[in-house]
C-alpha cells in the first residue's frame, strides 16, 4: 500500500474520516512490524540529593515516527518495560504506563559511593518497537546537615543549684 494511491470511497463527512483513520492504522502496522519503530528513552532525576532522601528516577519512552508514509501517521504509545541501570543492588524492570512513563524510587544511596550514574533501557513487549537506552544521569549524594541542641533541666537556675544538661544531635 502507498498513501499516495489511496482512493477513498467516501468523498466527505464522518465516513471519510473513519476510512482514512483505519487505512492509517493498516499502513502503520504493516510498516512497523518488519523492523519496528525506533524509540527514544530519556531519564530524569535530581542532580543532587541529601543522604537519606528518596530519589525518583523517571523514564520517558517516545516513538520516533517514520515519515515515509507521506505524512500519514497514527499516534502510538510504546508498550513494554524499562530497566533502570546503576541502582545499588539492582532493580526489577518497571512496566510502562499508558503514557510511556516508568518510575522507580531509590532509597539506599550512600555519600561514600557518590556520585551515582544511572541509565534507563527500554525493552519492548513485542516486535512493533525497537529497544533504546537513555543518556547518563548523574546524582551526587551530600551529607545531611546536623546540629547539637542543648537543653537544661532548670531555667533559670540559682547559684549552687544542680542542673542537668542534655545534648541531642538533630538532622
Amino acid at each position: 500500500f502507498e498513501a499516495a494511491r489511496f482512493e477513498p470511497m467516501f468523498r466527505s463527512g464522518p465516513d471519510l474520516r473513519v476510512a482514512t483513520f483505519l487505512f492509517a492504522i493498516v499502513l502503520q502496522t504493516a510498516k512497523a512490524t518488519p523492523g519496528g519503530d525506533s524509540t527514544t528513552t530519556s531519564l530524569s532525576a535530581p542532580p543532587f540529593v541529601v543522604y537519606g532522601q528518596q530519589v525518583t528516577l523517571t523514564a520517558q519512552v517516545s516513538v520516533v515516527i517514520d515519515d515515509s508514509l507521506g505524512g500519514l501517521s497514527v499516534p502510538t504509545v510504546p508498550t513494554g518495560s524499562v530497566q533502570f541501570n546503576g541502582v545499588p543492588g539492582g532493580s526489577e524492570p518497571v512496566t510502562l504506563d499508558g503514557s510511556g512513563h516508568a518510575q522507580l524510587v531509590v532509597n539506599n544511596l550512600q555519600v561514600a559511593d557518590s556520585p551515582y550514574t544511572f541509565t534507563a533501557t527500554y525493552n519492548p513487549s513485542g516486535p512493533t518497537f525497537l529497544s533504546s537506552t537513555s543518556g547518563q544521569s548523574l546524582i551526587t549524594v551530600t551529607a545531611a546537615s546536623t546540629f547539637i541542641q542543648v537543653t537544661t533541666s532548670q531555667t533559670p537556675s540559682a547559684s549552687g543549684q544542680s542542673v542537668t544538661f542534655t545534648a541531642d544531635r538533630k538532622s
